[in-house]
């Protein structure tokens, strides 16, 4: 009871602050007073509209008062909220995540090293092309045929699958590839920006390079290539903002349309 009598006598009672964490986010403040619900109102407008805040709760405490929680973002445990942001508060994170692509048939190695028995370059696109065309038809069997033969590749199993592949429709299979994704969450000038990389293949060394990469997640990664895109930015909050980065993994990328990094 002398709680509420002193509460009643002068006004919102400030309470201990407390520090929070909030994994893959980061700190914490928050700041706590007991009074009236009418005048903790008048806070709670004030602390907006003074900026900073991410978080507010207004509830009933007892005996008719409330209690006003107000939650600030912060830099690091001894940030009580409003200071200068910083590079020490940018938490990040790393994940290799699956991904279901296509790839034609052209590429199963059974058709490659089917195909690689015919030594000149100009008769192999023709074989290629030959088949493409058929099916579209743009010509006919026996035109196939004759270039099939002339190629030494008329009685290849792995072709006959192939042209029977696509006789069904089919042109393509599915394929599983990873994705590796790096999560930054902090003050955005503090945030990595790889944006002149965009559509660049980094090599896996040049990846696994970085400052922030953890070693131990490094053995998981494939050999290979692997394609930047572009980041996604979102704002958590006044101090926070969020970056996906990420890169498609494949055996190999075509340095004619996608340059090195």
């Amino acid at each position: 009871m002398p709680r509420v009598a002193s509460i009643a006598k002068s006004g919102p009672q400030p309470l201990e602050p407390a520090v929070g964490y909030r994994a893959n986010v980061g700190f914490t403040s928050q700041q706590r007073w007991v009074g009236r619900e009418s005048e903790l109102r008048d806070v709670l407008n004030q602390k907006v509209s003074e900026g900073g805040v991410v978080d507010a709760s207004l509830e009933h405490h007892e005996q008719g008062y409330y209690r006003l929680e107000i939650t600030y973002s912060t830099g690091s445990a001894t940030d009580t909220g409003g200071g200068v942001p910083n590079a020490q508060g940018v938490i990040t994170t790393w994940t290799r995540q699956r991904t279901r692509g296509e790839k034609s048939l052209w590429t199963v190695p059974a058709v490659v090293a089917a195909l690689a028995v015919v030594t000149d370059d100009a008769l192999r696109a023709r074989v290629r092309s030959d088949i493409e065309a058929y099916f579209r038809r743009e010509i006919d069997k026996d035109v196939l045929d004759s270039v099939l033969g002339k190629a030494g590749v008329n009685n290849q199993p792995a072709l006959k699958r192939l042209m029977a592949s696509f006789a069904a429709g089919e042109e393509s299979y599915a394929i599983e590839v990873f994705t590796v994704r790096r999560m930054q969450v902090g003050p955005l000038q503090y945030l990595q920006n790889d944006d002149a990389t965009i559509n660049r293949i980094w090599t896996r060394d040049r990846l696994v390079g970085q400052a922030n990469f953890p070693s131990a997640f490094a053995v998981r990664l494939p050999p290979g290539v692997y394609l930047q895109g572009a980041a996604e930015l979102t704002q958590q909050d006044e101090l926070r903002w969020q970056s996906v980065q990420e890169w498609d993994h494949a055996d190999t990328y075509s340095d004619w349309i996608y340059p090195l990094a």
